[in-house]
């Protein structure tokens, strides 16, 4: 191997990061055109499209757009595509940020820390020994590689011109927040996050926590396609408690665009308010990021002769349907389950523009109430998770679409926590967040949260394995989890957490192990989980794009799910429930 890697440079970037996952050179990727550009610190190493010529790429705006691949803060150096290239001086910068980390320095840099914070009093942020360590990074921006947390006030953290910065380079650049010696296992921001540097191992469990009461639940899809969920269970041989629901509020007879649970797909469509139609756009799921548009990339295809051609691609068809599929929200429908004796996770989507001011203003008041009145009479178990994935722009409540704010968010949502309340105080109130922000924004995550605590029972969050359509490689959920798990566990650490969808394509082999192990980290690692909700429907997203498998579609995936249910529950069941059933 070392001859080998010898040989050229290039050759050992190709070589070398096939066997450890990182691509520094982007050999086994598309670069983006920028990355010769002088002017231009980070570029993007989209992934190679897993289809024969000519490739098309399906990724959505992760994976085709620059700006999408640079948000998710994986450095080449570390990871394969997508990830982010950085030209020599960044790289050189990387590296020595890296071995700044470790060792006996780092006993040496806290003792010089101390020192500076004495000397430099609250600049850049400091604020002596008032402040708050925030390790994990949760009230401030996380950045380089989930090295750095910015202030919370920057706007150019992570950006090749963050020294300009209004707070300046020691709150807002990597390089200088090095020098700082700050580390936020002590420090608030700005200051070194060194957590993220070790996976999540079952060791930072807190003994005991593994037992847990927890449900289990099931979006079954629609019929005829997918089976039910009283088929699963007979199928299945299992019990599930609860069922996911999806239904949807609007002011007038048709909804402004169809939303697509899960994959985060707007289509343009004509708005009831009579406003210009919301612009399409596309996602990947659970990574939280969107744009209205991305100008398409050109692709290397080989010709006839040998040569690389050089064809647009990222185009993204129009043609999806526009009635909305699950229906407009009512008790009657939730019945059956509930008289079954099983739990509902009901996610109520409000689908017209301006949906944070039409809340406020009362428009949805009378579908509320009526819906509520019922469920006070029935007793029954139900979840309600409203304005879901809101820290994102792609649906009409989300924080960062256009015309709207934190604030006004905020405003929303208790409005309609307290509207639902006043009727029948039984529901279990969820605040569901996206993996991550929409690209380009930086609100901290524990901004959200903060002034909601009294109307949220349970925080949510949605994750998937998207590999053989964005990615060629099963990423496990530990992986995937870890960054959030840690920053809302930090500052919600009493609160029950809830996965709101989750699943894994069948492109790559391993499916069945991915669910096996999804299980078992559930159960063992990721123990403030209590609420499990699995999306096992096949969705066509557009003509063209390889199809989301989410469902169980082999006797082996099947075989994994129920065993590794089985275990999970025996593992999380209560000290007296797990005697019992002994």
């Amino acid at each position: 191997m070392r001859s080998t890697c010898a040989a050229t440079a290039l050759l050992l970037a190709a070589v070398c990061s096939r066997a450890s996952g990182a691509d520094p050179l982007c050999a086994n990727g598309i670069a983006s055109q920028q990355q010769r550009a002088p002017t231009r610190a980070l570029s993007a190493c989209r992934p190679l499209p897993p289809l024969p010529p000519p490739r098309t790429l399906t990724g959505g705006y992760e994976q085709c757009c620059t700006e999408g691949v640079v948000a998710q803060a994986r450095p080449c150096a570390a990871y394969d595509a997508p990830c982010t290239l950085h030209d020599a001086a960044a790289t050189a910068a990387l590296a020595l940020d890296q071995r700044a980390l470790k060792g006996d320095k780092q006993k040496k840099r806290k003792k010089r820390g101390k020192k500076a914070d004495k000397k430099k009093g609250g600049k850049g942020g400091h604020k002596g020994p008032t402040e708050r360590p925030d390790p994990y990074c949760s009230y401030g921006i996380l950045a380089y590689g989930n090295t750095r947390c910015c202030d919370a006030g920057c706007t150019k953290c992570g950006a090749a011109d963050c020294a300009k910065d209004k707070l300046g380079a020691a709150a807002c650049c990597g390089n200088d927040i090095r020098k700082s010696h700050r580390v936020c296992n002590t420090k608030e921001a700005p200051c070194l996050v060194t957590r993220f540097k070790q996976k999540v191992k079952p060791l930072t469990v807190a003994p005991g926590s593994i037992r847990r009461e927890t449900t289990i639940g099931v979006l079954p899809g629609p019929p005829p396609k997918s089976l039910s969920l009283e088929e699963r269970e007979k199928k299945y041989g299992v019990t599930f408690d609860a069922i996911v629901i999806y239904k949807s509020i609007y002011v007038s007879g048709s909804s402004a665009f169809l939303v697509t649970p899960a994959l985060n797909m707007l289509t343009a469509a004509t708005a009831v308010d009579g406003s210009a139609p919301a612009q399409k756009r596309t996602t990947v799921e659970g990574a939280g990021s969107s744009q209205a548009r991305c100008a398409p990339f050109l692709l290397p295809v080989p010709s006839k002769r040998g040569r690389a051609l050089v064809v647009a691609a990222g185009a993204v068809d129009d043609s999806l349907p526009r009635k909305h599929e699950r229906g407009e929200l009512s008790f009657d429908d939730l019945r059956p389950y509930i008289k079954d004796g099983k739990s509902v996770q009901l996610i109520i989507e409000f689908n017209d523009n301006n949906t944070l001011d039409r809340a406020l203003q009362g428009e949805y008041n009378d579908r509320l109430v009526k819906f509520a009145q019922a469920a006070s009479k029935s007793k029954g178990d139900v979840s309600v998770r409203m304005l879901h994935e809101f820290n994102g722009d792609w649906y009409p409540w989300g924080v960062f679409r256009k015309g709207n704010d934190l604030a006004t968010f905020k405003k929303a949502y208790k409005y309609l926590v307290d509207k639902l309340r006043g009727e029948y105080d039984g529901f279990t109130f969820q605040f569901s967040y996206a993996l991550q922000n929409g690209a380009g924004f930086q609100t901290p995550i524990a901004d959200f949260y903060t002034g909601l605590e009294k109307h949220v029972d349970e925080i949510c969050v949605s994750v998937y394995n998207l590999c053989g359509v964005t990615y060629n490689k099963n990423r496990p959920i530990r992986e995937s989890l870890n960054v959030w798990y840690q920053q809302v566990t930090s500052f919600a650490p009493d609160v029950n957490l809830c996965i709101a969808e989750m699943s894994s394509t069948s492109y790559c082999d391993g499916k069945p192990e991915w669910i096996t192990d999804t299980w078992s980290d559930l159960g063992e690692v990721f123990t403030h989980f209590t609420t499990i909700n699995w999306f096992l429907e096949n969705k066509t997203i557009t003509h063209g794009e390889k199809q989301r498998n989410w469902d169980l579609n082999s006797q082996a995936d099947i075989d994994a799910f129920v065993a590794g249910m089985d275990e999970f529950r025996k593992l999380t069941a209560p000290k007296s429930k797990s005697k019992s059933k002994a």
